[in-house]
């Protein structure tokens, strides 16, 4: 995952992350803490153990941006923040000179919350990596805009079904290309004295990985067109 969404030293990484912290923990190691990263999370706090396990310095433990998955609407341009202890209310957008537009949701957040929220909005971001038990179509689809163009997303599942319905999602939007659906190895081994060896009975499968690139609206269109008038020699006709 690391690899294909290809995060590096400086990187603003966007983790949706359902395993304990362990995503997110990989993709610290890979900046270095030289970067941004915002941390989606289940939840209304972070239940991060797998990443207080790797020992990470304060310095780059402050690099990360915590906001709850159930605020990830906040993010949206018809959501207005609001600080702690102000009245949550919605307001009418229709007007009588133009279009009727969906009422202004207004959410109470706290200072942190808030902070990852705000930062999200004002910043496009390097790559998205996302494991968690969701299914990824909704939240994918929604984060997509976020990211900057020709930056790469991973998501993993366990299962195909929800990935191969992402899948056909993602080639309906256009702006997404090189979409790549992938099953991973995952091999159990059996540790004992002088007789250390694979599992007997396994299922040989540690999830299924899809990945993608995005580019401009409209794009991924004229790409496949192009490469479906091309011969399968690779030569163009005369």
């Amino acid at each position: 995952m690391l690899s294909l969404s290809n995060i590096q030293a400086g990187s603003k990484v966007l983790v949706v992350d359902g395993v304990q912290g362990l995503l997110l923990a990989a993709a610290m190691e890979r900046t270095g803490g030289k970067g941004k990263i915002v941390h989606v999370h289940p939840g209304p706090q972070p239940i991060i153990p797998a990443y207080d396990l790797f020992g990470f310095p304060d310095s780059w433990t402050d690099t990360i941006h915590h906001l709850s998955i159930d605020n990830l609407e906040v993010v949206s341009s018809h959501v207005e923040i609001l600080p702690k202890g102000e009245e949550s209310m919605e307001t009418d957008g229709a007007s009588s000179d133009g279009p009727v537009e969906p009422p202004l949701k207004k959410r109470k957040l706290n200072a942190l919350q808030t902070a990852s929220a705000n930062y999200l909005k004002e910043n496009t971001m390097d790559a998205l990596i996302m494991a968690s038990r969701h299914h990824p179509k909704s939240i994918l689809l929604f984060l997509l805009p976020f990211l900057s163009l020709s930056k790469n997303f991973v998501v993993h599942c366990a299962y195909r079904e929800p990935l191969v319905d992402t899948f056909q999602a993602l080639r309906g939007l256009g702006s997404v290309l090189r979409i790549c659906l992938n099953d991973t190895a995952l091999r159990y081994y059996q540790v004992l004295p002088s007789r250390t060896h694979p599992e007997n009975s396994m299922s040989g499968s540690g999830g299924f990985l899809l990945s993608g690139t995005t580019v401009e609206k409209g794009a991924a269109a004229v790409v496949e067109k192009e490469q479906d008038s091309v011969p399968e020699d690779g030569k163009e006709e005369e």
